[in-house]
């Protein structure tokens, strides 16, 4: 029985996600902007203050099953340049057809986007353990 609870969790979860990598921009947004958006918006991560990172200003948030995490980095004057999700491969094929579905491909692994009178790609990077997301402004 527990299996069965568990892999329902497992779907649920999985239709959570789809969404997480495209339905915010959160470029331009002050660094406590983004921290309420994501707790409003996305309620299976967290703000991992567990480790400091001393080159990057940046905000981390990891999903509950450290399957997923945000990396936001912010300028100066703490307003997001760009951000990264980065996922284990189970999720590659709900993430790849969303971004497929709501943007424009380019090229294998990069599309891209309009927003506020604003350019984005979306670049896709699969590594050897994850995969990554990055969403930066289009210069």
């Amino acid at each position: 029985m527990r299996t069965i609870v568990q892999y329902l969790f497992l779907i649920i979860l999985s239709f959570t996600v789809t969404e997480i990598s495209v339905a915010q921009t959160y470029i331009g947004k002050h660094k406590n902007e983004v921290k309420q958006l994501m707790k409003d918006h996305r309620k299976n991560f967290s703000l991992d203050e567990s480790s400091i990172n001393t080159v990057y200003n940046l905000l981390k948030f990891v999903d509950y099953n450290d399957t997923q995490t945000f990396l936001f980095v912010f300028n100066e004057n703490d307003t997001c340049e760009y951000y990264k999700l980065i996922c284990d491969y189970s999720f590659l094929p709900e993430i790849q057809k969303e971004l497929d579905e709501k943007y424009t491909l380019s090229e294998e692994g990069l599309w891209y986007f309009n927003d506020e009178n604003k350019k984005f790609e979306v670049i896709l990077k699969k590594d050897e353990w994850y995969f990554s997301v990055l969403t930066k402004e289009f210069k």
